[in-house]
């Protein structure tokens, strides 16, 4: 299988992996996954990175250490993946 290259497919892409792992189920929020440009609300960050299911650092403070950040997915079963991020 090919990895995907551009928006379109990595954002397909990342709707089945939530479909498949249970966490979209709804029509309407599969829609929204669907169709919204998720890197779009990510200036500077590359399209790997925007399509990955891990939170996205959005600010870093003088050590590189990340203080803020977006939550691609909520993944309730994985708490260590969120705290990163809520920690900050």
């Amino acid at each position: 299988m090919t990895p995907a290259t551009d928006a379109a497919d990595m954002r397909e892409a990342l709707v089945n992996r939530l479909i498949g792992s249970g966490h979209l189920h709804t029509p309407a929020v599969i829609d929204a996954f669907r169709t919204t440009e998720r890197h779009q609300f990510l200036p500077g960050v590359d399209l790997k990175s925007a399509y990955k299911e891990d939170a996205v650092s959005i600010k870093v403070d003088e050590h590189g250490e990340m203080i803020s950040c977006h939550f691609r997915t909520l993944d309730r079963r994985h708490p260590a993946r969120t705290a990163r991020c809520a920690a900050r």
